[in-house]
């Protein structure tokens, strides 16, 4: 009978410090709470001062404005509208856990103030939308850390991760839609542009070689390079320490000019492609560097070409580039290696992005409109989360991921010759 009585206190005021975190009251929420009386005139406008911010005015309606109604009215009606207000409806969840429980969700045993990040767990999932930049950094850290300890504290952000660190110069203006790309070979970050070859020493200098061939395409495969080279009619791959070494000719059917291709395990994939007028390939082939047999894949969705490429848990993940008459893409395509099936993924905020892994996550980086964005690829809900932005804007740039787990960029077409790396 006093839980009836008094609800307020029972259910929201031991929660009041985690659901400042997730209450938004802008928009649709704060119209519904005026609607039922519970915000008189001058507390809207004090709630939709630009200055205040989002965790302030959530604050400032939760143990200020709202105290000040009967403890049934006032609980009710919360609960109510928070029902009717799209995307904070799983808020009424929380309130309905044990008040012995805390903020363990109901579903999983992962106990913690920002609930849970168990992927399995809706409430989970509904949570990770809301959070602001930061907190969405440490939903990423909790990933990548396993998530697996229960009634932990809540971890401080690493000093020096996810923040984007700017290293030396490349030798020449990296553009990878004029044939210039970077990889790591052999443990040396590695930047092709042309006809040349350049390699970071430990010493911080670029070495320069010569390969004698227009590089299309810098492949990495089974830590040793490749080239993907060709002219108008053909194309085809060398080795990057053997240029005169041709490997058999790539099939037919990617059309001569800007194929992608990428390296995994033993293999080599190569994808898309287009001719003078525009048209594209939906072409998928693979090479195999033990037996030098060529094998075609199942085609993607949507023909494309100039796109970029990452390969993370036995899945090949396509984006960016142009489709038909040089329309610039967003479309994320994947394909499974083991059910042989294509599946389109949420499209990147970005067109014309850059794919790469990091830990088994995939990361877009910059494209238009926002050029030095990045974001984050969150499977549960199939959607992109923002990341701390790169120090410059890039278009058309080159990615790689290295062994030592950071993802380096350099080039494109906003002239950067300056390469910059991320670490998680």
């Amino acid at each position: 009978m006093e839980i009836a009585a008094n609800p307020w206190d029972e259910f929201v005021v031991p929660r009041l410090d985690a659901l400042v975190d997730v209450v938004d009251v802008e928009g649709e929420l704060l119209d519904k709470l005026t609607a039922y009386e519970l915000i008189s005139r001058d507390d809207w406008e004090r709630l939709r001062l630009p200055s205040v911010t989002k965790r302030d005015k959530a604050r400032m309606l939760l143990m200020d404005i709202l105290p000040r109604k009967g403890a049934r009215d006032r609980y009710d009606a919360f609960v109510d509208a928070l029902r009717r207000t799209g995307g904070q409806e799983h808020i009424v969840k929380i309130l309905e856990l044990p008040p012995q429980r805390g903020l363990t969700c109901a579903r999983c045993n992962y106990s913690k103030e920002f609930f849970s990040y168990s992927s399995s767990c809706q409430l989970a999932a509904e949570k990770q939308r809301t959070l602001e930049a930061e907190k969405r950094v440490f939903a990423l850290e909790m990933l990548l850390s396993g998530m697996r300890l229960k009634h932990e504290p809540k971890p401080q952000l690493s000093k020096g991760r996810f923040q984007w660190k700017k290293l030396v110069e490349s030798p020449r203006l990296l553009q990878r839609y004029s044939s210039g790309q970077i990889e790591e070979i052999n443990r040396a970050i590695t930047i092709a542009q042309g006809h040349y070859i350049f390699q970071l020493a430990d010493d911080g200098r670029w070495e320069e070689s010569c390969v004698g061939v227009n590089v299309r395409c810098l492949i990495k495969c089974q830590n040793e390079g490749y080239i993907l080279t060709g002219n108008e009619t053909s194309q085809y791959i060398v080795e990057l320490k053997n240029t005169g070494k041709v490997l058999p000719t790539v099939p037919d059917g990617h059309l001569p000019f800007r194929t992608s291709a990428i390296g995994h395990k033993e293999k080599i994939f190569l994808v898309g492609g287009a001719d003078k007028l525009g048209s594209t390939s939906q072409v998928v082939t693979c090479f195999n560097s033990r037996t030098y047999e060529w094998t075609c894949l199942p085609s993607m969705i949507r023909g494309r070409y100039g796109c970029s490429l990452t390969i993370a848990n036995n899945q090949l993940f396509i984006g960016g580039g142009l489709h038909e008459s040089s329309t610039a893409s967003n479309v994320v395509e994947c394909f499974d290696m083991a059910a042989e099936k294509w599946i389109n993924l949420c499209p990147t905020t970005n067109k014309l992005c850059e794919l790469s892994s990091l830990h088994g996550e995939l990361i877009a980086t910059g494209g238009l409109p926002t050029q030095n964005a990045v974001e984050i690829y969150y499977k549960e809900t199939n959607s992109w989360l923002p990341l701390p932005p790169m120090t410059g804007n890039r278009i058309g740039h080159g990615a790689c991921t290295t062994e030592d787990n950071k993802l380096y960029v350099a080039g494109g077409n906003t002239f950067s010759n300056f390469v910059e790396h991320f670490e998680l």
